[in-house]
């Protein structure tokens, strides 16, 4: 695994924390190019702007690669520009907030009055016991 990012102090940070990280930028066209794309199973897209997104997907797929491309965002109209842009798969982060959030809720409110304190034994991380 390896991060690019095109932020001096964000790359500074993860060096720091001893993360495999470089300083590039997605959106640039000779970026892609120049790397050696042959060995990379997939490649994930999380920079914040959907237009670098959609650029970074176009440029991946215009180089030849193969792989499995999947990027995180916001709205579905915007997932839906990337994954036309040669994206195999991407999720919106607001899919599913709310019953998160609901569940997470009823936990705390649960184990405030005392009752049905929270199990480690929980497959889908909410902490919440299955019936």
């Amino acid at each position: 695994v390896i991060g690019f990012d095109s932020d001096p102090g964000k790359v500074s940070r993860h060096l720091r924390e001893h993360r495999r990280v470089v300083y590039a930028d997605a959106e640039d066209s000779g970026l892609w190019p120049r790397l050696r794309m042959d060995s990379v199973r997939a490649v994930l897209l999380a920079m914040p702007d959907v237009e670098a997104k959609v650029l970074a997907a176009e440029h991946l797929r215009g180089c030849g690669y193969r792989g499995v491309i999947t990027a995180v965002n916001a709205f579905p109209e915007e997932c839906a520009k990337i994954e036309a842009a040669g994206a195999d798969w991407t999720h919106n982060f607001y899919d599913g907030a709310g019953s998160g959030l609901a569940e997470r809720t009823m936990l705390l409110l649960e184990s405030a009055a005392g009752q049905d304190a929270p199990t480690a034994d929980d497959a889908n991380g909410t902490g919440l016991r299955h019936a």
